[in-house]
Order: structure tokens, then sequence, then C-alpha cells
């Protein structure tokens, strides 16, 4: 089991890498920013992003199964709001698994994938964001923490 950081600073995501060795080994192959950028209180659409993290993992052995697990688990109770570190005030937002944006991340699996593996592999994993229009929030910056867990 592997629990690799997801921040949110700034609005924005940032994952990091890390590895874990077993028989089969998988990690972050990339840290990516899932940034919302400036939001605008005034805007009547909601703001989107989407972004995308590759785990890449290698077999001991060439067609050792890789049976893979991707949970985004809460560091505290209210995961879906970006909290201002000076007023406390909350910028609320929702992960989804779909370009819809109608199936939300929760503390359910993210991902899963079961295959043989030849050689190392990366698997992507593509995450969509959504942040609610019309927030009566004041300027400055805003964070909040989700950690990844991978399960292999």
């Amino acid at each position: 089991m592997l629990k690799q950081g997801l921040r949110l600073a700034a609005a924005a995501v940032t994952l990091l890498a890390a590895a874990v060795t077993n028989a089969m080994t998988c990690g972050m192959w990339n840290a990516p920013q899932l940034a919302f950028g400036d939001y605008s209180p005034f805007s009547m659409s909601p703001h989107d992003i989407q972004g995308s993290l590759q785990i890449e993992c290698t077999p001991a052995s060439p067609g050792e199964i890789l049976n893979l697990s991707v949970r985004l688990l809460s560091e505290r109770s209210d995961r879906s709001a970006l909290r201002n570190s000076a007023t406390g005030e909350a910028l609320h937002f929702q992960l989804y698994k779909d370009l819809g944006r109608t199936v939300p991340i929760t503390d359910d699996l993210l991902f899963t994938l079961r295959t043989p593996l030849a050689t190392t592999t990366r698997i992507p994993i593509v995450i969509y964001g959504r942040m609610a229009p019309r927030q009566n929030v004041v300027v400055g910056r805003y964070r909040s923490g989700i950690l990844m867990q991978l399960d292999f």
C-alpha cells in the first residue's frame, strides 16, 4: 500500500511522487498540478479543470499480474473545500471521474486495473474538477489536502 500527497495550494492540486518496493513496484511517474487558477465570484458559469497523472508499474518478472486500485482519501472531514489560511473561509470544489462531471470522486475507488505486465508500464488517469459559480469569497490563497492511496 502506498499513500502519496495530493495538495491544493493557491487553488491548485499537486501530486507528490514516491514508490514502494514489493515484488512488483508502482509509483507516481509525474507530479501534475490541477490548478483552478483565478476564480471570479461574479461568473455565472462553473470553473472547470482537468489534469492527468501517470502511475508507473514494473513487474518483478514478465507476465506478472498487476492488481491496482487507486483511492483519493481526505486529510480532513471537509474534503471539498479549499480554505483561506488567513480567514478560514471556504471555496468549494468537487473532483470527478468523468468529463461530463456527473460521477464525483468520493473516498471510494477512483480507478482499478487488473492486467499482466510484460515490462514497465505507465497507466494514465484523468481527474476532472469543478468549482461552483457565484461563491462569495474574499481575495486570497485557498488550500486543502487529499491523499492518494495506491494498492497493488
